[in-house]
């Protein structure tokens, strides 16, 4: 498959577009979410890096959502310290748990407050994470939209899809390629999405590129042996887990896309020839109920441990602390959580989804992980056990930090 060459920098991503350099600087990104409230998902973690490595010159404006209206009050510009920057946020609407599923759409509740408050943004490039997005924030004159595309448009209606464009996929992609035809660029990131892009819109092919994934080198990252048996510990210890057991890590949304479900079904197929083994599950969803229901049904209620989801820098210390993390999401942009485990050196069991083949295809070596192809709880369950058969070694950690030593953000590097 032809895929677009990934590009390092902001004015090369852009140039085709028409962006000067001093466009660049002024950069305005409108998302339903607090950036000071992320969640574990793909959506966030790419907006954090956009934040924390932009380049220095960049002015930033947030149009988003506050989880904590006492600190970041809604309807009211402010400046606020991110890292080592300040950036201009404006929360639409007030939500101290955005990851909940209402009703309302989120996407939907966020463009009715922006239109009411008759928001409008000052950059100069406007990026839009979620094309409703674009229905929420009108552009003036002269400002030039960037559209991120972080799942591929065909899958919107597929079996594993969560999202309520489902029943109506065909309307989806009319209004998507409505608001992308007016697009200053397009940023892909499941590797599928140039190809569709060119077949449904030619045209445009000049103005998309193809994002990699990458981990945040500042929190996801190797330590010593020693640390890493004293993470598994503690973790052990927390779940009240005998200090012999081996972990398996799940993380993620606990919806229809991610599949914990196959995750769980595969580890009865663990439990049936290994004794010392329990699954860590971090997230929540509207799955979170049939998951503590099918425990129970499998007998596994001992060997599962939920956890509700933890801030980034805890993630990768429970990273470092399982023995393999699992991807059974039925399709992915990415997804992050491969690339993150990877460089905190722990091995990864996957589906061919997203950009996973990048990192553990090829003539990557076997203790890195295992690409499944059989998309079955068997399979799945038997690539596991494959897994958790090598040791756990210096090498093997290295070797997994290596497959991802090249997918990392900086602002002299990988920028987004």
């Amino acid at each position: 498959m032809t895929r677009t060459k990934p590009r390092s920098q902001p004015e090369s991503q852009y140039q085709n577009a028409g962006i000067s350099p001093a466009e660049l600087k002024r950069l305005t990104i409108v998302h339903p979410t607090d950036p000071w409230d992320q969640g574990l998902g793909g959506f966030d973690t790419c907006l954090d890096g956009i934040l924390r490595y932009a380049l220095d010159p960049w002015q930033i404006e947030f149009i988003g959502l506050s989880t904590d209206p006492q600190s970041r009050p809604v309807g009211q510009w402010i400046e606020h310290e991110f890292g080592d920057r300040w950036i201009r946020f404006l929360a639409v609407l007030g939500n101290p748990d955005p990851d909940t599923v209402k009703s309302i759409p989120l996407s939907l509740r966020f463009a009715l407050a922006s239109r009411i408050r008759r928001v409008r943004s000052s950059g100069a490039l406007v990026q839009f994470h979620r094309f409703e997005s674009a229905l929420a924030v009108p552009l003036k004159q002269g400002q030039k939209p960037v559209h991120f595309l972080h799942n591929h448009p065909e899958e919107v209606d597929s079996i594993h899809s969560d999202v309520r464009w489902r029943r109506w996929g065909w309307l989806f992609r009319r209004l998507l390629r409505w608001k992308l035809s007016g697009a200053a660029g397009i940023v892909a990131v499941d590797p599928r999405t140039p190809r569709w892009l060119a077949s449904n819109m030619p045209r445009l092919n000049d103005r998309v590129m193809w994002l990699t994934q990458w981990a945040d080198p500042t929190t996801f990252h190797l330590v010593s042996a020693g640390e890493r048996v004293s993470a598994s510990t503690r973790l052990k210890e927390q779940l009240a887990l005998p200090p012999a057991t081996s972990l398996i890590g799940f993380v993620g949304r606990l919806e229809r896309q991610k599949d914990p479900l196959l995750t769980l079904n595969s580890i009865a197929v663990v439990a049936s020839q290994k004794a010392d083994v329990a699954l860590v599950i971090i997230g929540k969803g509207r799955l979170e109920s049939e998951l503590a229901l099918q425990c129970r049904t499998l007998g596994l209620s001992s060997r599962v441990r939920f956890i509700r989801p933890v801030h980034r820098q805890q993630l990768a210390n429970v990273h470092r602390a399982f023995d393999v993390v699992a991807c059974s999401s039925g399709f992915e942009g990415g997804p992050r959580v491969v690339f993150e485990a990877l460089a905190c050196g722990t091995p990864v069991v996957s589906f061919d989804v997203g950009q996973v083949r990048e990192v553990l295809g090829g003539d990557r070596p076997a203790h890195v992980g295992e690409l499944v192809r059989e998309r079955s709880p068997k399979a799945f369950g038997e690539a596991h056990l494959r897994a958790l058969a090598q040791p756990q070694t210096e090498e093997r950690a290295h070797a997994c930090a290596s497959a991802v030593g090249s997918y990392a953000c900086s602002r002299s590097g990988r920028t987004v």
